[in-house]
């Protein structure tokens, strides 16, 4: 959960949240959300652009990373957050 927010007050905020952080799932939804199956591939995507606001910073989503690659839509960052360069 700390990969989730880069400002320490964001985190403690959503932690105290009972809907946010702080809220449970259910076995038999965890389950379903793993083994669910795509309904369009990453290469067929093209209904919108994918749009990053602040890959730089983000820790859990590598904007070059392979799935990303596949993806046939346009990848752009918000103004004035560039895509990092490739790994």
């Amino acid at each position: 959960m700390r990969t989730l927010f880069n400002d320490p007050a964001v985190g403690r905020a959503c932690y105290a949240d009972k809907t946010s952080a702080r809220n449970s799932a259910s076995a038999a939804f965890l389950d379903s959300y793993l083994s669910c199956e795509p309904a369009t591939e990453p290469e067929d995507f093209d209904v919108c652009p994918v749009l990053l606001t602040q890959p730089g910073l983000d820790q859990l989503v590598d904007p070059v990373d392979e799935f990303c690659r596949r993806l046939s839509s346009d990848l752009r960052s918000f103004p004035g957050a560039p895509l990092p360069a490739a790994r």
